[in-house]
């Protein structure tokens, strides 16, 4: 391994060395090299002349003078065919810079990934980026991962070219391919904290400052590379800056649109319910149809549904389904307070994960709680939607729908139906049974229920 005080000259236009730095001081007594004469060892940005090395100046006094003007080496950089020379008209790349090329290459190149992903694997489930932590997280990485063929190929990439960065190694080569694979892993693990919320800010920081002055971050220093940036007009970082935020905004719109599309798709194949007590449904092909035995209210069941009885040991609990979703309608007395009950029924987590809970307020005065639940299943995931309410003292009644998570159209589907049952409780206006002496209530006695 070659040490950092070792020194690489060229001599008849090529590299030779590497040399002690006792060895070049002799070289220089001797006339071997000349002031003009240029080096280079690792740490040095680019070569330099020896007349301009400082460390070199001291060996310089006890030379004699040039007999001529033919003792110089030619000036150019080296004429090596498999090594490029460094470019000279650079600095050190702006932090800032360096930050807003980053963002724009995670939009593009991380966009481009999932592009393919959508077009190679149709029927790949995007729920799973439904939490925006997990979708930046999964896109800063798609996008490192997408830059490692563009840079060892191109040698760039769009927020760089924009900003005029450039990333080689000091000989002014590109990186290869393992290398920026290398360097990315880097960067993922110690640039931006593996993409976590918060973390990311915080090692992002650090980077930052390390950055600001100067100095090489950890995951350019294993190949030595050098990030610098040729000067650009002020038109050119104005539209590095503006093509930024277009993306930014761009992106946001585009997930906006495409949310749209998938509302009105569902409502197109089956409207849901445009308020909790006037659901819009699909016309049935078969009509079908169930009585509420509590208040004698009919409604009609859609295409494809069906009451399933006897599913429940509790005899006011109603079950319907078809082939992908359910829908549970509930009655039970509870002397107590609506959110007390609710607690209850949320007390053994049968229903999942709470993602949603809210408060509504029908167009007759009743008063709804909506909870929407994740909940994990056989090895898939459901969306289950629950609504309770109260239609008489200490009367509730409840309804769940469980659908496949991110199918949105069976969602709206069994949701359209759960609002026609919901109707068919509000005329409930029964009394409660006396209490019992001795017995207590069922729920109260540690009797289990599905739903």
């Amino acid at each position: 391994m070659h040490q950092e005080g070792e020194w690489w000259y060229v001599k008849e236009g090529k590299r030779q060395g590497p040399v002690s730095p006792e060895a070049l001081e002799a070289l220089l007594l001797s006339g071997g090299v000349g002031p003009n004469t240029r080096v280079w060892r690792r740490g040095m940005e680019a070569w330099t002349k020896i007349a301009s090395v400082a460390d070199l100046q001291e060996v310089l006094k006890s030379c004699p003078p040039p007999i001529d003007d033919g003792d110089s080496e030619p000036q150019l950089a080296i004429p090596v065919a498999d090594v490029k020379p460094v470019i000279q008209e650079t600095t050190a790349a702006s932090p800032v810079a360096r930050l807003f090329a980053r963002q724009i290459d995670f939009m593009i190149l991380g966009g481009a990934a999932w592009f393919c992903v959508g077009y190679f694997f149709p029927g790949f489930d995007w729920s799973i980026f439904d939490n925006a932590a997990v979708s930046s997280m999964a896109t800063i990485f798609a996008g490192l991962i997408v830059e490692v063929p563009v840079m060892a190929f191109i040698g760039t990439t769009p927020g760089k070219a924009i900003f005029g960065i450039t990333v080689r190694k000091l000989d002014g080569s590109r990186l290869g391919f393992g290398e920026v694979a290398m360097r990315n892993a880097y960067l993922w693990a110690q640039g931006l904290g593996l993409g976590i919320p918060i973390v990311a800010l915080f090692f992002m920081w650090k980077s930052y400052k390390v950055a600001k002055t100067g100095a090489r971050n950890s995951w350019d220093d294993p190949d030595m590379v050098n990030v610098r940036q040729k000067p650009i007009s002020n038109w050119r970082q104005v539209f590095g800056y503006a093509s930024f935020v277009v993306l930014l905004v761009g992106f946001a719109g585009l997930e906006q649109i495409d949310k749209q599309r998938s509302r009105a798709e569902a409502v197109k194949q089956a409207p849901s319910a445009t308020s909790v007590n006037q659901p819009v449904k699909p016309p049935p092909a078969k009509p079908a149809s169930w009585i509420n035995p509590h208040t004698k209210t009919q409604a009609t069941l859609y295409a494809g549904w069906k009451y399933e009885p006897g599913k429940f040991d509790e005899p006011s609990a109603y079950w319907f389904q078809n082939v992908g979703s359910i829908v549970i309608l509930g009655r039970e007395i509870q002397r107590q307070t609506l959110e007390k009950y609710i607690d209850l029924l949320q007390s053994d987590g049968k229903f999942g994960q709470l993602e949603d809970k809210k408060f509504e307020v029908g167009s007759d005065g009743t008063a709804y709680y909506v909870m929407s639940y994740r909940k994990a299943s056989d090895g898939q995931s459901y969306r289950v939607d629950v609504k309770v309410w109260q239609t008489a003292q200490s009367t509730y009644w409840r309804s769940v729908v469980l659908s496949p998570y991110g199918k949105e159209r069976e969602r709206a589907e069994a949701r359209a139906l759960a609002g026609d049952l919901e109707r068919t409780t509000l005329s409930d206006t029964t009394p409660p049974p006396p209490p019992a002496s001795t017995k207590p209530a069922p729920s109260q006695s540690g009797a289990k229920r599905t739903y």
